[in-house]
């Protein structure tokens, strides 16, 4: 199975007209609050299911597709953000 890793919440969306220290454009803020809660909800669920559920295989199944089913979630977000990101140009 392939290894999952869920840290990662940054989303490469256009800061438009700023340096370093710059206030990153007012759209963008939601998307990154919004993938920061996707991630949070998985969090919930994959430690709700880890108390609830016996260690068997089937625990190990419902975590692996749970986990599967979050990245398919989050990735096409941020497809559709990246499509959004590209149309502004």
């Amino acid at each position: 199975m392939a290894s999952h890793g869920m840290g990662s919440t940054a989303c490469s969306v256009p800061n438009k007209g700023g340096g370093a220290g710059a206030e990153p454009h007012p759209l963008a803020k939601s998307p990154e609050a919004i993938l920061k809660e996707i991630d949070s909800q998985y969090k919930r669920a994959r430690d709700t299911l880890g108390r609830t559920l016996p260690v068997t295989e089937v625990k190990k199944r419902v975590l692996t597709m749970l986990a599967d089913r979050h990245l398919q979630y989050r990735d096409n977000y941020v497809r559709e953000l990246a499509a959004l990101a590209g149309g502004e140009q």
